[in-house]
């Protein structure tokens, strides 16, 4: 009944739509972080994901990078990464996900 963003008792329309903005570090819920933790506990094949990996897919521009979409700028004393600019980290963490998907 649930989704990564999506739920029944909303219809499945999105719950959060910041949860769809890809951030580091993870000190708030988007869905590559959901995304990273279902295939940590081996849920990689699971279709309840699929949607979320959709999204996570089409994010990632023509140089195979994911951009940084969200900071937590008001909780840090410094930026990591520039907002808007590709992120090393997303960009890692993205790959991680897409290899425990995908991976035979």
């Amino acid at each position: 009944m649930h989704r990564l963003y999506k739920a029944d008792h909303h219809n499945f329309k999105v719950i959060n739509k910041s949860w769809l903005n890809l951030g580091f570090p993870a000190f708030f819920y988007d869905i590559l972080r959901g995304l990273q933790v279902i295939t940590k506990l081996g849920y990689a094949r699971d279709e309840r994901i699929e949607d979320a990996l959709e999204i996570l897919l089409k994010k990632q521009n023509e140089e195979g990078k994911w951009i940084l979409e969200s900071t937590p700028s008001d909780r840090m004393q410094t930026d990591l990464e520039k907002k808007g600019k590709p992120s090393k980290w997303v960009t890692l963490n993205a790959l991680k996900v897409i290899k425990a998907v995908y991976q035979k």
